[in-house]
C-alpha cells in the first residue's frame, strides 16, 4: 500500500490530480496471475496504470504496479 501511495503521488506531481479511472483490459496468466490495465484521467494528461496480481493460498495480492504515459499501448 505504501508503494501505491508513492506511485500515485509521483503521477500527481507529473500530470495533476487523478479525476477518474477505467478498467480497460484484463489478462489472465494461467490460474495464478492476472494483469489489469486502467486508464486514468488526470488534470493534464492520461496515464496507464498496470497492476500485476498474484493468487496465493491466502488470496490475491499485488505483484507489481507501474504507471506511464503510454496510454495507447494496452498491456504491452
Amino acid at each position: 500500500v505504501d508503494f501505491f501511495g508513492v506511485q500515485a503521488e509521483a503521477s500527481i506531481v507529473a500530470f495533476g490530480q487523478i479525476r477518474a479511472c477505467q478498467l480497460i483490459e484484463k489478462d489472465n496468466v494461467g490460474s495464478w496471475g492476472q494483469s489489469r490495465l486502467y486508464l486514468c484521467q488526470h488534470d493534464n494528461f492520461l496515464t496507464r496504470w498496470i497492476f500485476d496480481m498474484i493468487k496465493t493460498p491466502k488470496g490475491w495480492q499485488a505483484g507489481n504496479l507501474r504507471f506511464d504515459d503510454k496510454f495507447s499501448e494496452g498491456l504491452k
